[in-house]
């Protein structure tokens, strides 16, 4: 297995709620993969529970997975989530994957007292860099348009 790295935030499992974990890999073909499985693992059990639109629904876009993610906070909060991102598809856009880490880190910073932790590989902690740097240099450090 791989060493992973939190990134941002601390590690944040100080309540006794039991943790599932969620393992993200190149074996997910698209983000609709990747929504399903998270709405599978957390409402497997209980789907009645999942009060959007019942069974393990998880978004079908990164809003309402972020609507998704937070409600299960807010709603249900049964468990700490423990999201383990190992590698991606290369079927999965580089830009769509980006904004769905970012999605998770920003889930976590906007709501520090949910049990959310987010943890990559190294390989994908220098994709998710790699991207910050392209977008800096793409978008940050060209010429504003209104100067």
């Amino acid at each position: 297995m791989n060493k992973f790295y939190n990134c941002f935030t601390p590690l944040n499992n100080e309540s006794n709620k039991d943790s599932v974990k969620i393992e993200i890999n190149h074996n997910f073909k698209s983000l609709i993969e990747i929504f399903d499985y998270f709405g599978d693992v957390l409402y497997k059990d209980a789907p009645e529970k999942n009060i959007i639109l019942g069974g393990t629904y998880f978004g079908k876009n990164i809003d309402a997975f972020f609507d998704c993610l937070t409600n299960y906070f807010f709603e249900v909060n049964e468990y700490a989530i423990d999201v383990y991102i190992d590698s991606k598809s290369v079927d999965i856009p580089d830009k769509y994957f980006y904004i769905f880490i970012n999605t998770l880190f920003a889930v976590r910073r906007h709501f520090p007292d949910m049990q959310l932790n987010v943890l990559l590989s190294q390989e994908i902690f220098n994709f998710y860099f790699d991207m910050e740097d392209y977008l800096i240099q793409t978008y940050l450090l060209e010429p504003s348009p209104f100067e």
